[in-house]
């Protein structure tokens, strides 16, 4: 019995120690700050280091994030890139952590140091070569062969694995020196400093894409800082700077549609980090690649044409546009197909004429093409889409109206009078409950008195013969009318114009 209650002190005891454990547990970050050294070059989801986080057994409650559109962070505490990226010196960034339950909040900064870092004194040996504004004699005139002139970094291979080997390759890299006061004399229009480039979607760029010197340096230790948009601003981070050697380099894609320029402010600090010069304006302009297709202003075109049109005659005009600019976004269009018969043509310019003079509504009155728009003025490299578009054919009166029957002989009472003595049907192939379709009847012999006239029925397409005086059979037995049919609406031009020769009745 003694053994047993020595069991249940024992176990008591244990309670005791976890329970005074939880109440001294103090949630927070493990460091005061976290520090990894990375590769140049970071792919998309890779994992660069973690930081710990003590939440006390509280971790559903713990909510983990960064300041940093470039890097996420895991439940775990695993901070991982969110694109690939480039990264040719030290990194700075912020972890926070968020009690959901207490909201209490913590933040722990992150040191992502570069391994070319240690390779300095050869990339300083192999820096590109700077192009310096020369200093005047005297306050006139600058020469022109002094100025700061652009260089375009333009799209490269896949860099080597070996980071002093991008280094070492010989490249123009644009170099931004701080401009000199010169008292309140006026700044010379050759002094504006010209932009650097950066080609838009590139992951492989090189860097830098320029370096900014301040020409102090050679007597004292100057560090460098950059700030705007693309900096400090958001996007965060695309753009940093060594503060050491003053590169400018790019950490990852641009996009020249959202963002076709960046503005950014460099400035020299001293040891007691005081400004030495006045801020510097870098403009990096963001080079156009071709990336975006033409987008058509609608899926379906719809036209018309009349029938019988002449040769290069203008049925519409296709319209589509592109984001991007100059060459890449100048389209070419071109009908890809049409069906059995080539009746069109699509011009570069998107006009759609006919090629043929002989379109006929009553063989074929509907036509549907598939149309493409293509940058780079057609190229075979340039981007595309298509369209639909349908071409509606217009009648024009190009068919003489016909009679069933060359011959009508009908019966009728004397000195009596009538509203219809007999329908007449008119055959017509244009455009039915049209003009063009409507028959309209004249009576060229045999109605010298005016006994007779016609009407129209416009849902049959039919004449109706009124007697409208009456007749003595006396005087005559029989009465033969010649009459002549032709339509409501003038002939087309393609009609050879002829006296028809009359129906007897």
């Amino acid at each position: 019995m003694a053994w047993i209650k020595s069991r249940y002190i024992f176990c008591l005891f244990l309670l005791t120690v976890c329970s005074q454990t939880g109440k001294g547990c103090k949630k927070g970050f493990a460091k005061h700050r976290f520090k990894s050294e990375i590769s140049p070059q970071l792919f998309k989801g890779e994992d660069v280091l973690e930081v710990t986080f003590h939440d006390c057994n509280l971790g559903k409650h713990i909510r983990l994030s960064t300041n940093d559109d470039n890097f996420g962070i895991h439940s775990n505490g695993k901070v991982f890139a969110t694109r690939t990226q480039y990264i040719y010196s030290t990194y700075h960034f912020k972890v926070f952590a968020k009690d959901l339950a207490s909201h209490e909040k913590w933040k722990v900064p992150v040191h992502l140091v570069s391994s070319t870092n240690h390779h300095k004194l050869v990339l300083r040996k192999h820096a590109a070569p700077a192009v310096h504004l020369q200093k005047s004699s005297r306050l006139g005139r600058q020469k022109r062969e002094d100025l700061i002139m652009p260089i375009v970094v333009r799209e490269q291979e896949p860099p080597a694995n070996n980071p002093i080997a991008i280094a070492l390759r010989k490249r123009a890299v644009p170099t931004f020196h701080f401009r000199k006061q010169r008292g309140l004399s006026r700044q010379k229009r050759e002094w504006i400093i010209p932009p650097a480039s950066v080609r838009e979607n590139d992951p492989l760029t090189q860097n830098p894409i320029a370096v900014v010197v301040s020409d102090y340096q050679a007597f004292q230790t100057l560090t460098y800082s950059i700030s705007g948009p693309g900096a400090d601003q958001p996007p965060y981070n695309l753009f940093v700077i060594d503060k050491e050697t003053g590169n400018l380099n790019i950490t990852g894609q641009v996009d020249r549609e959202k963002n076709p320029m960046f503005v950014l402010t460099a400035q020299a600090w001293d040891a007691f980090h005081q400004p030495r010069e006045s801020p510097l304006e870098l403009v990096v302009v963001v080079e156009d690649v071709n990336d975006n297709p033409p987008v058509f202003q609608q899926q379906v075109f719809t036209g018309s044409v009349e029938e019988l049109s002449p040769i290069d005659n203008l049925v519409m005009k296709l319209t589509a546009t592109d984001a991007d600019e100059k060459l890449n976004a100048l389209i070419a269009y071109r009908i890809l197909s049409q069906g059995s018969r080539n009746m069109f043509v699509a011009k570069h310019n998107g006009e759609i004429r006919t090629i043929a003079n002989n379109l006929d509504r009553e063989t074929q009155d509907l036509y549907t093409l598939l149309v493409e728009g293509r940058d780079l003025n057609g190229s075979a490299q340039g981007l595309f889409s298509t369209a639909n578009v349908q071409i509606r054919i217009l009648d024009v009166n190009d068919n003489i109206p016909v009679l069933e029957k060359y011959e009508y002989e009908v019966s009728v009472q004397e000195n009596t009078l009538s509203d219809e003595v007999t329908r007449i049907r008119v055959i017509d192939l244009d455009e039915e409950y049209t003009d063009n379709w409507l028959g309209n009847f004249e009576i060229i012999e045999g109605n010298e008195e005016g006994h007779f006239r016609f009407e129209m029925d416009e849902k049959t397409n039919e004449g109706i013969l009124v007697l409208q005086k009456e007749l003595d059979y006396e005087q005559s037995s029989t009465v033969e009318l010649l009459l002549r049919v032709t339509n409501k609406a003038k002939y087309h031009s393609s009609v050879v114009t002829r006296l028809v020769g009359g129906v007897p009745i």
